[in-house]
């Protein structure tokens, strides 16, 4: 894919936002549950370091997308 084959770089900065954005994201959603981390660790199967790799992972892939996304966009003078 187009994202597979740039190179991309970015300040791990915007990971770490990303990530944090998550985290809260889940915070938020196990409230809601009336669920706990150590709850979500558990159900999942998952050790808080997955789950840390897993958002990593992901905001790398949203940052990768959405600047790839741009360049292409303001290389085909696309709004």
């Amino acid at each position: 894919s187009i994202v597979e084959n740039s190179q991309v770089f970015f300040p791990d900065m915007l990971t770490r936002n990303e990530m944090q954005a998550d985290f809260a994201n889940l915070e938020e959603r196990l409230k809601q549950e009336k669920a706990t981390f150590e709850q979500y660790f558990e159900a999942t199967g998952k050790t808080p370091e997955q789950v840390e790799q897993e958002f990593a992972a992901n905001a790398d892939r949203r940052i990768r997308n959405s600047l790839v996304l741009a360049e292409v966009a303001r290389a085909e003078e696309l709004t």
